[in-house]
């Protein structure tokens, strides 16, 4: 009997060992998820702070998305700053975030800011000439002043494939959607939630752009998943033209 239990001893042990691995790993594995979970959670938050903060900008600043996406910046700049605080700890956090998302091209994972109301087919609908007496010339835009007093007459406008019906108080209605790659460090933990959600998730512009920067900084270890916020404001100043081809008003 004693031989017999003596000899079953090393394979009791490794026995106990490989349990003691599986259940070790599994328990990091929930522990490293759990935490990048939470920061996922964190960013998004952050984000939709950042997006009404973009809103507001873009309402002062004639719904302009170059001024919208600084704002992004800013607000999304203290998840660089780590522990601590102070003006010149957030100052270079705005450099970091400025140079790691402002500057990158949209399909590169830059930061992205939507303009899904007023849309190209708005703006034509409802925008006219007024004189503008900061440059002294006109200006098409549309109409912001006095809106209590404008006419609520609704026109049947076709945006994005639908027809809709909306007044000149619903076209100064400013409403952004913000798009960011949040980037993953975690180990182990990263990779599962990116492949999951690669393979799952769907092929969208935003989820090529966050792939395209993974691919980019793959020796770095990092992984992008994409994350979006909305935010609806009254515009403040005059819907515009950002520049020739109209670009912050997208179809």
């Amino acid at each position: 009997m004693s031989k017999t239990t003596l000899s079953s001893l090393p394979r009791q042990a490794g026995q106990a060992m490989v349990e003691y691995i599986v259940v070790f790993v599994s328990l990091m594995l929930l522990t490293f998820g759990m935490f990048e979970v939470a920061m996922i959670y964190k960013a998004s938050f952050t984000l939709d702070d950042a997006t009404f903060r973009a809103a507001r900008e873009g309402a002062l600043q004639n719904g302009f998305e170059r001024p919208m996406r600084e704002k992004v910046v800013e607000g999304m700049a203290p998840l660089e700053m780590g522990s601590g605080g102070g003006i010149a700890r957030y100052a270079r956090a705005v450099v970091r975030t400025r140079v790691q998302h402002f500057n990158w091209p949209e399909r590169w994972g830059g930061v992205r800011v939507d303009v899904l109301n007023p849309t190209r087919e708005i703006f034509n609908q409802f925008s006219v000439n007024q004189y503008d007496l900061q440059t002294r010339r006109n200006i098409r835009q549309i109409p912001n002043d006095n809106l209590n007093a404008r006419s609520a007459v609704t026109r049947r406008v076709n945006t994005r494939g639908e027809n809709v019906n909306i007044n000149v108080q619903d076209a100064n209605l400013l409403k952004v959607r913000v798009h960011w790659c949040h980037s993953m460090t975690t180990p182990f933990v990263s990779r599962l939630i990116y492949t999951y959600f690669t393979r799952f998730g769907n092929s969208s512009p935003h989820w090529r752009a966050c792939r395209n920067r993974t691919t980019f900084f793959a020796d770095d270890g990092e992984y992008f998943i994409p994350i979006s916020s909305d935010s609806v404001i009254r515009m403040q100043s005059p819907v515009r033209c950002e520049n020739r081809n109209c670009t912050n008003l997208r179809n």
